[in-house]
């Protein structure tokens, strides 16, 4: 771990009559560009695509240690954005007991389509769950309403006008 300290007794420089001193290396942990390091646990964020998601994800992770893991997820398992999935023992080593290793913890960002073409869009709702649907009291009137991309237009006209009646 970062500071950690290493001590070799009696290994320094050895002159007659005199005791040899102890070599002392200080670790220092640098940044990995794939691996985030929480004592013997490793971390790594993974983008898959939602078909992977939904349909079973396979990937490959470069370890530290230069080996590759295939890594699959449960067939009929489904990953959310967010999930985080574990992979015992693939961790780092324990001081002193290099059998003795954390996780490997993966956490999911899914990638969604932009779009999907209108041809599939009936077949992919046959697949998925149905939608759920708000009812309505009878005799209620129901205003329809499209989402749309945001513009983020400037508002700052109408907020002024929201300030000045704050002020009142």
């Amino acid at each position: 771990k970062d500071r950690q300290r290493l001590t070799f007794e009696g290994e320094a420089d050895e002159r007659p009559g005199v005791l040899p001193g102890d070599i002392v290396f200080v670790l220092q942990q640098i940044p990995h560009k794939l691996f985030k390091r929480d004592g013997k646990n490793l971390y790594l964020e993974k983008k898959i695509k939602l078909s992977s998601a939904l349909t079973g994800a396979q990937f490959k992770v470069p370890h530290m240690d230069k080996r590759i893991i295939h890594v699959s997820s449960r067939k009929g398992d489904i990953i959310k954005p967010g999930d985080v999935k574990q992979i015992e023992a693939e961790g780092m080593p324990t001081w002193k007991d290099p059998f003795d290793k954390g996780n490997l913890y993966i956490k999911f960002e899914i990638e969604f389509p932009t779009k999907i073409p209108p041809k599939y869009i009936k077949q992919l709702a046959a697949l998925l769950p149905k939608a759920k649907t708000d009812k309505t009291e009878d005799g209620k009137d129901i205003e329809v309403c499209e989402l749309v991309e945001p513009t983020f237009e400037s508002q700052s006209g109408r907020r002024e006008a929201y300030m000045e009646d704050e002020e009142d």
